[in-house]
């Protein structure tokens, strides 16, 4: 897709009222496009400080929403942070979620994003995190 800037570090295609777009991972934001126009959709998406590199989407409460996952500091994987976005407002929804993004699942009927982050404590040593989507918990 014309307009990329870095190496893509994530790609998703969805449905966003009724239109198909393709969304990548380009550095620190996240970039909308048409798929039967090829044309960029408004500005990048901007929140994180690194690079993206994972993006997935999910309808959640009837509204589509992707998620980008990255690490600030690639050193220090600790950092990593997952961001939610509404792809039709184009804008984020509420604050990072804490960890690297693994997955969008659901448990029990309710829509949950996957989540690991290092606890520091043995070397490859994660803790898994489970954090509700529905739009009352976000």
């Amino acid at each position: 897709m014309p307009g990329l800037e870095s190496p893509v570090g994530g790609i998703a295609i969805t449905e966003v009222e009724g239109r198909a777009v393709v969304l990548a991972g380009d550095g620190p934001g996240l970039r909308i496009w048409d798929l039967a126009a090829q044309e960029p959709i408004g500005a990048p998406l901007t929140g994180h400080i690194g690079k993206i590199e994972r993006v997935v989407t999910a309808t959640v409460g009837g509204r589509a929403i992707a998620l980008t996952g990255g690490y600030p500091d690639p050193n220090d994987p600790r950092r990593a942070t997952t961001l939610v976005w509404d792809l039709a407002r184009g804008e984020q929804i509420g604050e990072p979620l804490t960890g690297y993004l693994e997955s969008v699942t659901e448990v029990a009927g309710t829509p949950a994003a996957v989540t690991r982050r290092s606890d520091g404590t043995v070397p490859f040593g994660h803790r898994i995190h489970l954090w509700d989507l529905t739009p009352t918990a976000r």
